[in-house]
This record gives structure tokens, C-alpha cells and sequence, in this order.
């Protein structure tokens, strides 16, 4: 892991699984594949941070574009900060507030699946619950 003498190493990927099955393939694997000492992934509207014994970390960093499923319609965005700590980084999960009754206009105006414009509007997810934790499936509408 990272120490006070040198920034922590990050790996950041743009798509793939999510849930604990993943932090725990990346605590196995990934991280020394990717020679890093914090994973960041996206692609899903979830934001979560795992921590390990290690002091290894996995983060789902949210995404700009899909609701977590939470029943509002904002979005989230992961700040990661270096710092003097013995981990070298801090993370800050930012929710935004966007104009989502507008975007959900333009995506009726372009024709898009009524399921995708359903999942702004209320914040929930109308697709791809099966992929989501168990938990998160819960929240949804199942």
C-alpha cells in the first residue's frame, strides 16, 4: 500500500461488473495486475468504496448519466484527493442535481425507450436489475 513517501497508485476502468464479488476479484488479482494500490470503476450510477486489510481499496466511482437507483433523480461523481495519510487519498462522493424533467423531455423527443426515461424520472432503475447486488435489487422495482 501506499506510503507517506509516495502517491497511492490508481487504476481507474471504465466498465465492468460491480457488487463484492468484483472488490473481492480485485482484491485477489487486479490490483497486482494492474499494479495499483486503489481500483476505480464505473458504469453503473452506484458509488461504493471497499477497503481492505491490505489497505488496498475499490471504488465505484458513479456515473454521470443514470440514477443510483435510489429513488431520486441526481447523479454522482467521485473526488479523490492525495493526501499525507497512510492510505494517500481521500474520497468524496458528490451527488448533482441536474435538470432531469428536461433531459427526460429530450429523450422522448428523440425517441428513446420509454423504460430508460421512466429510470430518470423516478430515480429507480426499470432495467438491468439483475445485475445489481441483492440489495440494490430490493430498491428497485421487481
Amino acid at each position: 500500500m501506499a506510503d507517506a513517501a509516495r502517491t497511492p497508485r490508481i487504476a481507474i476502468l471504465g466498465a465492468g461488473p460491480i457488487g463484492l464479488e468484483a472488490a473481492v476479484l480485485a482484491h485477489r488479482c487486479g490490483f497486482d495486475e494492474f499494479h495499483a494500490d486503489v481500483i476505480c470503476g464505473t458504469h453503473t450510477g452506484l458509488h461504493w468504496e471497499r477497503r481492505f486489510e491490505s489497505g488496498r481499496r475499490m471504488i465505484k466511482i458513479g456515473v454521470l448519466g443514470r440514477p443510483e437507483n435510489d429513488g431520486t433523480p441526481r447523479v454522482w461523481y467521485t473526488l479523490l484527493s492525495t493526501n499525507d495519510s497512510e492510505s494517500g487519498i481521500d474520497v468524496e462522493f458528490v451527488p448533482v442535481e441536474y435538470d432531469h424533467e428536461r433531459l427526460t423531455h429530450e429523450m422522448w423527443a428523440e425517441k428513446l425507450t420509454e423504460e430508460f426515461v421512466q429510470t430518470i424520472l423516478t430515480g429507480r432503475w426499470t432495467t438491468c436489475l439483475e445485475i445489481l447486488p441483492s440489495k440494490e435489487r430490493r430498491r428497485g422495482r421487481c
